[in-house]
C-alpha cells in the first residue's frame, strides 16, 4: 500500500510540474489546464472518474479503490484550495441527515422549542462560498442550532484561514453541533459560546461576516448590535418564509450599506457595508 501511495504522489508531483493542479487524498480534485492528466490516474491506479465543471473551471473528481489513510486532512485541505470545492461529501451528508431530522421533527409538531432549527442545505451551501469568496477570517453565527450553518461557516474558515464564534443559547443543540462538527474534523476552527446573544455581541471585535438566525424579534436588535469591518456581510435567514419587512426596511435605511434579498432557501437578506 505505502509504495502505491508513494506512485501516485510522484505522478501528482510531476503533474504540477506540468502546470495541472491536482490534490490528492480518498477523494482526488483535480482542475485542467490544458491536456487532461486524469487519464494517467485512471488507468494506472483503477480510479474512477466523475467529472465537474463551474464556472471557468472544468475538472473531474477521482475515487481511488481504497483508502489513502493518514493524508486526509492535509489533502483535503489541497482540495479546497485548488480545485475550489467548498463543502466535502462528509460535510453534505452531516448536513443532510440535521436536515432530515429537522424535517421529522416538523412533521411530528413537536414544540419550537424542542425542534432543532437549521438553515436549508441550499443556503449552506450558497453560505459557504459567499463566506470563502470574500475571504470572511472573522465571523459570528447567532443562532447556530445544531450545526448546519455551523459546518458552512466553519468549511469556509478552513479555506480562508479564519475563524468562526458559534451562538446558540439552547445546550442540547450546541452539544449535538460540537459532536457534528468535531467528527468532521472543523471543532478547531469554532469558538463556541453558549449565551443569549445579547450579553455576548456587546464585546465581540469586528467582523467580516455575520449569520443572523434565531428569534426573528431580535433581528432588528442584534443587528445593530454587531460591529461590521468595512466591506463585511450581515446574512439574515428566513426573509421570505417568515416575511421579515421590518427588518428589510430597517438594514436598508442604514447608511454606508447595501442590501438585497436572495430566493435561496426561505430567503437570505445580504448587507454589505460599503466603508
Amino acid at each position: 500500500m505505502n509504495d502505491v501511495v508513494a506512485q501516485i504522489k510522484a505522478e501528482i508531483a510531476r503533474l504540477r510540474q506540468a502546470r495541472f493542479l491536482f490534490a490528492a487524498s480518498a477523494t482526488v480534485a483535480l482542475q485542467t489546464v490544458g491536456r487532461s492528466p486524469h487519464k494517467v490516474i485512471v488507468r494506472r491506479f483503477g480510479f474512477s472518474l466523475r467529472r465537474f465543471e463551474g464556472g471557468d473551471r472544468k475538472g473531474g473528481v477521482l475515487t481511488p479503490p481504497f483508502p489513502i489513510r493518514g493524508e486526509k486532512s492535509e489533502l483535503e485541505l489541497s482540495i479546497l484550495r485548488e480545485a475550489k470545492l467548498m463543502l466535502l461529501d462528509a460535510e453534505r451528508a452531516a448536513i443532510a441527515r440535521l436536515w432530515r431530522r429537522k424535517l421529522d421533527q416538523d412533521g411530528r409538531g413537536l414544540p419550537r422549542s424542542e425542534r432543532h432549527r437549521n438553515l436549508e442545505p441550499p443556503s449552506a451551501e450558497f453560505l459557504c462560498s459567499l463566506a470563502a469568496g470574500v475571504k470572511a477570517r472573522r465571523m459570528v453565527e447567532i443562532g447556530g442550532s445544531s450545526g448546519i450553518s455551523t459546518i458552512a461557516l466553519a468549511a469556509a474558515a478552513r479555506q480562508v484561514g479564519g475563524r468562526l464564534t458559534s451562538i446558540e443559547i439552547e445546550p442540547n443543540r450546541q452539544s449535538e453541533s460540537r459532536r457534528t462538527l468535531r467528527e468532521l474534523g472543523l471543532e478547531k476552527f469554532i469558538d463556541y459560546v453558549r449565551d443569549d446573544a445579547a450579553a455576548v455581541l456587546p464585546s465581540l471585535a469586528e467582523v467580516d461576516l455575520a449569520l443572523i438566525d434565531c428569534e426573528k424579534e431580535d433581528y432588528v436588535r442584534f443587528f445593530d448590535m454587531l460591529r461590521v469591518a468595512p466591506g463585511g456581510i450581515v446574512v439574515a435567514d428566513n426573509i421570505l418564509s417568515h416575511a421579515l419587512k421590518d427588518y428589510v426596511t430597517h438594514v436598508r435605511n442604514r447608511p454606508g450599506v447595501e442590501s438585497i434579498t436572495l430566493g435561496v432557501g426561505k430567503g437570505l437578506e445580504l448587507t454589505r457595508f460599503v466603508g
